[in-house]
C-alpha cells in the first residue's frame, strides 16, 4: 500500500500492513452488498448526504487510480455501493435549490469538489456536467466572501476556501483568476501570507476545539 498525503510516500511506514489488513477485512464483496442494501433502505434517502456519499466516491476513485491488485479488488467490491450513491446524488442534486455554506460536514462546495474529481477520473461526463452546473448555479456570482469571520466555533472546513477550491476545478484558469479576485479580494498579491494565519488549539484534548483549529487550516 502506498498512501500519499501532500506528495509524501508512506509505503515504508510501519502501519502499512495493518492498514492493508483492515481494508481487506472491511471492504469485502459481502460487506459492501450489505452496505448498499442498508443505504437503499426506507427512510435513508438523506443518509450521509452529501459528505459521506462524496467520500465514498473519492474512495472509489482512489482505488481505481492505485496500481495495486488489492486496490483493483476493492474497486470491484465497492461497485454496488458506488451505484447506489450515484443514484442518490443524481436524484438529489437537481432538486438542491441552495448550497449549504457552513464549515462542517453539510458544506455543499466540499462535497461537490469530491464528486467532480470522481466524475473526471471515471470519465462520467453526465455526472460531471450535473456537478458543474450546480457549482455555477450556486457560486459563480459570489463576491466578497467574509473570510474575516473564519474560522467559526466548530468549523473544520473553511466555507470560503472550500468554495474557491471547488471553483478552481470548474473554471478555466483565467476565468477562475477573475472570479477569485472578486470572491476573495482579501488575498495578498504580494506573496504576504498574513491574510490567512493558522489557528492554535487552546486545548488539544478537546476534540471540538482541536477540530476547529487544525482541520480548517489544512
Amino acid at each position: 500500500m502506498a498512501p500519499r498525503s501532500l506528495g509524501q510516500d508512506f509505503s515504508g511506514r510501519s502501519f502499512v500492513q495493518a492498514a492493508r489488513e483492515a481494508l481487506r477485512q472491511s471492504l469485502t464483496a459481502e460487506n459492501i452488498v450489505q452496505e448498499a442494501a442498508y443505504l437503499r433502505g426506507e427512510g435513508r434517502a438523506s443518509f450521509e448526504r452529501p459528505y459521506g456519499l462524496a467520500w465514498l466516491l473519492q474512495l472509489v476513485a482512489e482505488s481505481r487510480e492505485w496500481d495495486d491488485p488489492q486496490a483493483k479488488e476493492m474497486a470491484a467490491n465497492l461497485h454496488p455501493l458506488e451505484e447506489v450513491v450515484l443514484e442518490r446524488l443524481h436524484n438529489w442534486l437537481p432538486k438542491l435549490s441552495h448550497p449549504v455554506r457552513i464549515g462542517e460536514q453539510d458544506q455543499t462546495a466540499f462535497a461537490l469538489g469530491l464528486m467532480l474529481d470522481y466524475a473526471h477520473g471515471k470519465g462520467d461526463q453526465k455526472f460531471a456536467e450535473l456537478v458543474v452546473s450546480k457549482a455555477k448555479q450556486f457560486y459563480l456570482s459570489d463576491k466578497n466572501c467574509p473570510l474575516a469571520y473564519e474560522p467559526s466555533g466548530e468549523d473544520f472546513l473553511s466555507p470560503c476556501l472550500g468554495e474557491a477550491d471547488l471553483m478552481r476545478r470548474v473554471l478555466p484558469s483565467q476565468a477562475f483568476a477573475h472570479w477569485l479576485r472578486t470572491f476573495m479580494p482579501q488575498i495578498s498579491t504580494s506573496g504576504d501570507d498574513k491574510w490567512l494565519q493558522p489557528v492554535v488549539s487552546p486545548d488539544p484534548s478537546d476534540p471540538k476545539l482541536l477540530r476547529h483549529s487544525s482541520e480548517v487550516t489544512q
